[in-house]
């Protein structure tokens, strides 16, 4: 959703992606209950969802992602936070203060549908096992999420447009995003991120 009026675009997005919860034995190994796969899914590595629009951390980042589409790396490419479902609205506002500039701002913040914790589908024995599958490089479980949280973080983000030549941007932005227990994994606190980024794009 947008509205323009005078030298102002102000914008509007929500999105809702249904999940699993982490109990939910979804690969058929018998631990856990055993459900469907539920929410969106990623048909590619090379799609993203526009869930995640104006966002550079928490969202998809334009034209050059700042993570990667595999794993809750980042959600807004995703369309999704890991399986445990997603929920988000985000604001915009752009400000043309002349013909060749235009400063630019987002905010949003983020969900997930269901409280994070280690998935059942990498327990080990049992549903009260220990958490298994992938290994950081500190050698703990990547998915043993252990916030019991839905919330994921807000992000707020500043930068403008300029156009150099016909077809020639460029387009700084900083960003940082507020992340909250959904991102806590093995008990470890949970840090802010923020990114700055300096976009040269050339249309041709």
């Amino acid at each position: 959703m947008s509205y323009t009026t005078g030298a102002w675009l102000l914008g509007g997005k929500f999105g809702y992606a249904t999940g699993n919860k982490a109990d939910d034995g979804v690969n058929g190994r018998g631990i856990g209950n055993g459900v469907n796969v539920k929410g969106f899914r990623p048909l590619g590595v090379d799609g993203a969802h526009i869930f995640g629009e104006w966002l550079e951390i928490l969202g998809k980042s334009d034209v050059d992602g700042t993570g990667s589409i595999q794993g809750p790396t980042s959600p807004g490419e995703n369309g999704i936070f890991d399986r445990f479902g997603q929920m988000r609205f985000t604001l915009k506002a752009e400000y043309k203060y002349l013909d060749a500039l235009t400063f630019e701002g987002a905010a949003g913040a983020v969900w997930t549908t269901e409280n994070t914790g280690c998935p059942a589908s990498v327990r080990v024995g049992s549903i009260t096992g220990p958490c298994g599958g992938s290994l950081t490089s500190a050698g703990t479980p990547a998915f043993n999420f252990t916030g019991g949280s839905t919330y994921v973080g807000t992000e707020v983000v500043a930068g403008f447009r300029y156009t150099i030549l016909p077809g020639l941007t460029w387009t700084p932005r900083f960003s940082w995003a507020f992340l909250d227990d959904a991102w806590q994994s093995n008990n470890r606190s949970v840090q802010d991120a923020w990114v700055l980024i300096n976009r040269m794009i050339y249309v041709f």
